[in-house]
């Protein structure tokens, strides 16, 4: 049972992660193919860049990443923070949102391959409040969950063009802690490989006021 929907805009501004222009060394700038090329590289130049041509295949969630000296602790999320073999950490040089691709998500991916991404992909969008934006992706995946630190804002292309295809299971699962945590929806669409079996969003909490903070436009069911 598909669902489309389309949710009102952000009710919040998302502060960018763009790193002090005083740590970058932009004179030294290197080409690696992927983040695993990434993982073996090794620096001692704080600031140091690396141009990633794409994530996991050319094209497709690349970018620029910095080595941070001063962070020893951030953890691996194979997105925008990547730890290296000598524990060194690049991290991803962001403005207000980030992708889906930049975690590795493909639609030539498995379901389960992807359900591991996109919920990455999530989390780091829960404890960031940067935007989630999908692009003109269509990805099979498992269900995806997360309990709300923060405003969540995923962003589809179009309706059309951008899609979450689960697998048979419950689609989106969020549980809203805080009323404060505003829940910000659009341009993306929900189904399943299966005619009416799962539920495509469910959102959750003690703190959500039905109407209030969440307002569906243009629902369709099938």
């Amino acid at each position: 049972m598909p669902i489309n929907f389309r949710l009102l805009p952000a009710y919040y501004a998302v502060p960018p992660l763009i790193p002090p222009a005083d740590l970058l060394n932009n004179a030294l700038i290197d080409t690696v193919i992927n983040v695993d090329d990434l993982r073996t590289k090794d620096t001692t130049i704080d600031g140091q860049q690396f141009n990633v041509v794409g994530h996991t295949v050319a094209g497709k969630g690349g970018g620029v990443f910095y080595y941070d000296a001063s962070d020893t602790t951030s953890v691996d999320n194979n997105g925008t923070v990547i730890v290296t073999i000598t524990s060194k950490r690049f991290i991803r040089q962001l403005d207000y949102y980030f992708t889906a691709e930049m975690f590795g998500a493909l639609e030539s991916n498995t379901t389960s391959a992807n359900q591991i991404l996109l919920q990455s992909a999530l989390d780091f969008a829960n404890t960031s409040g940067l935007e989630f934006h999908i692009g003109s992706n269509v990805f099979n995946t498992g269900a995806l969950s997360i309990t709300t630190s923060g405003p969540i804002t995923i962003v589809g292309a179009n309706k059309g063009a951008s899609k979450f295809v689960f697998d048979g299971t419950d689609g989106i699962t969020i549980n809203q802690t805080n009323e404060d945590h505003f829940i910000n929806l659009s341009d993306f669409s929900i189904t399943t490989l299966t005619t009416n079996n799962g539920v495509g969003l469910t959102i959750d909490g003690t703190s959500q006021i039905s109407g209030s903070f969440i307002q569906p436009r243009d629902v369709v069911r099938a």
